[in-house]
């Protein structure tokens, strides 16, 4: 099973936010999350990627073309299987993650058989692509995405990025890409409020 850190919420948890990290970083990046996003309604779950790269943890050799699906394809199994034994319930689950975890986060979401509250990729890219709409779950039509990039990012190429976004969308995922100000990383001033609304919106209502 997939290592991952989970870090409980204050109060009783409303939402519970399982974030998958970038290449050649680790669950530990990310501790920072929950706090910044202030919610304490909200639990985090932080997953380490299964393969070791350079001191960190991949989700997929991408410098490899003919690795890129089989790895996806394992990463997803044991991300699947990890969602599985954290038995969220999907009305509270959010999945997300940055950078090759935003990859992660599309795939999962996506091809799912059942909708979850909500996904969020932060600068991330689609390199199955041509696998859609024909990959598409049957989840799909129930799901809310929120995909976020920046035009000066020099690792993943804001043009391609949506351009991909945008055959999903076009193909009937009911995602939403909106742009920030920034390199490849996360924009603390806007959009890290645009994404605590994101991981709220309906929890007043629940």
């Amino acid at each position: 099973m997939l290592h991952f850190l989970r870090q409980p919420s204050r109060e009783t948890a409303k939402r519970t936010l399982v974030f998958c990290h970038g290449l050649g970083d680790s669950e530990q990046g990310w501790t920072f999350l929950q706090q910044a996003l202030g919610l304490p309604w909200l639990e985090v779950v932080l997953v380490r990627a299964p393969t070791e790269y350079f001191g960190g943890y991949s989700w997929y050799d991408f410098e490899n073309p003919q690795s890129v699906a089989p790895d996806l394809e394992v990463s997803r199994r044991l991300l699947g299987e990890l969602l599985e034994h954290l038995a969220v319930p999907a009305s509270q689950l959010i999945l997300g993650g940055f950078s090759q975890g935003a990859v992660m986060t599309l795939e999962m979401t996506v091809r799912a058989a059942t909708p979850w509250a909500g996904s969020l990729a932060v600068s991330g890219y689609v390199p199955l692509w041509k696998e859609y709409p024909q990959a598409f779950g049957p989840g799909l039509s129930g799901q809310r995405i929120l995909a976020t990039h920046g035009p000066w990012d020099p690792v993943l190429s804001y043009e391609t990025a949506q351009r991909q976004m945008l055959h999903l969308k076009t193909h009937g995922a009911p995602l939403e890409f909106e742009t920030f100000d920034k390199a490849h990383d996360l924009d603390m001033d806007e959009e890290l409020p645009r994404i605590r609304a994101f991981v709220s919106e309906g929890v007043l209502a629940d």
